[in-house]
């Protein structure tokens, strides 16, 4: 077994990648309830079978029909979700630029997606995000080399679960477009279907599971996720930090932001170790 505590930080930073290509989510108009509204978060926890600890822990803040998601460890990404505005905002504070996506236009490279994918080496994702199993505790969806397995939680709030609901598959599926389209992960098909699969059940995953075969070998990751049906003060205080970045924060092409992020990383990548000094 390969332990956390032995990893390099390339290799971390790596596996952080992965994670969140894979386990990487209409327009909310009901006229839910201010106690709805008032919003909640979710911590997630996720890890790599063979390794100790999580590589990956994030918070998601969800509050006035917006996402504020965000590493609870190192990193100074942050990406902004409003689905209402058709908007995904990207965050740095290293390099303090910001730049945008359109939630509508990743929607529209699916069906190019589904088609270049039917006719070359991909049509095995394709045909995987057909296959889908539900039951009352389950939803299994895909086939070798991709499948994910995910247990469910319902809301407690009965009344304004739909709102919750739908606010994490909006979530979800923007997040698994962006990291598909403009970062480069796995297909997003089978991804997107447990999402409507999960909405569908009025339900949001509990711990998601992903099979992935990767150069013969599969990889299990699995992504935990701590609900909490309410915002703290330190929650609040970073979505009003996170909205002062909006207005304040340079607005870059996203080819720009990425280059100047990954400028931003490099002075730290080649700092001496306690291996190489």
């Amino acid at each position: 077994m390969i332990r956390a505590n032995a990893m390099n930080s390339k290799t971390c930073r790596s596996l952080k990648r992965i994670c969140a290509f894979c386990l990487g989510v209409g327009l909310l108009i009901a006229p839910w309830s201010s106690q709805a509204q008032e919003g909640f978060r979710i911590e997630t926890d996720i890890n790599v079978e063979g390794y100790e600890q999580p590589v990956s822990r994030t918070l998601s803040l969800f509050r006035d029909g917006a996402i504020y998601d965000m590493s609870r460890d190192e990193g100074q990404d942050i990406t902004l979700i409003e689905p209402s505005l058709d908007r995904i905002t990207r965050f740095n504070e290293a390099t303090k630029t910001k730049t945008h996506n359109s939630i509508s236009e990743l929607k529209k490279l699916i069906p190019a997606a589904e088609q270049q994918a039917a006719q070359g080496p991909l049509a095995i994702f394709l045909a995987g995000a057909q296959s889908i199993q539900v039951t009352k505790e389950k939803i299994v969806v895909g086939r070798e080399p991709l499948r994910y397995e995910a247990t469910l939680q319902k809301p407690l709030d009965a009344d304004n679960a739909g709102f919750y609901v739908q606010l994490y598959q909006q979530f979800a599926d923007a997040s698994k477009l962006l990291n598909s389209f403009s970062t480069g992960g796995d297909p997003p098909f089978a991804r997107l279907a447990l999402n409507k699969a999960l909405a569908k059940q009025g339900a949001i995953p509990k711990e998601i599971k992903l099979y992935a075969k990767r150069g013969g070998k599969e990889i299990v990751y699995s992504s935990r996720l701590h609900v909490n049906w309410g915002l703290s003060k330190y929650d609040k205080e970073r979505i009003t930090k996170i909205q002062d970045m909006l207005a304040n924060f340079e607005q870059v092409t996203p080819a720009e932001y990425n280059r100047r992020v990954q400028a931003a990383l490099v002075p730290q990548t080649q700092q001496p170790t306690a291996v190489n000094r």
